[in-house]
C-alpha cells in the first residue's frame, strides 16, 4: 500500500525524533517531552501527536516538568507517552526502534 504524503511526513517526523534523542524508551514505553515553546525550535508535543494520529498510533499526554536537564527541570511541558503495549503500531512506521526496544530487554540501555 502507497503512503500518503502526510503519512510520510509523519513518518519522517518520528524517525528524526527518535534519532536525535527527542523521545526517551522506557519499560513502560516510549516517552517525548517537549516544553510549552518548543514549536520555535523543534517539533511541539501537538505536532508529534498529530502526526500519531496520522499514522494511527495510541497515545495519551501529559502535563509534566522537565526533568532531561538541569534547563528544562522546572520548566512545564509536555509529555507524549506511547505505552509499551502500543509500541508496535509505531514500530511499523519505525522499523529502526525494534533494536532500541530489544536493547532495553536485554539491559544494554
Amino acid at each position: 500500500m502507497a503512503l500518503t504524503e502526510e503519512q510520510r511526513h509523519a513518518q519522517r517526523v518520528w524517525v528524526g525524533v527518535i534519532r536525535a534523542g527527542g523521545a526517551q524508551l522506557h519499560a513502560d514505553g516510549l516517552r517525548a517531552w517537549r516544553s510549552r515553546n518548543a514549536g520555535e525550535w523543534q517539533a511541539s508535543a501537538q505536532e508529534l501527536t498529530e502526526h500519531l494520529d496520522v499514522l494511527d498510533v495510541p497515545y495519551t499526554v501529559e502535563v509534566k516538568r522537565g526533568t532531561w536537564s538541569k534547563r528544562t527541570e522546572r520548566e512545564m511541558g509536555f509529555e507524549v507517552h506511547i505505552a509499551t503495549a502500543d509500541l508496535p503500531s509505531l514500530v511499523k512506521w519505525v522499523p529502526m526502534l525494534n533494536r532500541l526496544i530489544d536493547a532495553l530487554a536485554e539491559g544494554r540501555t
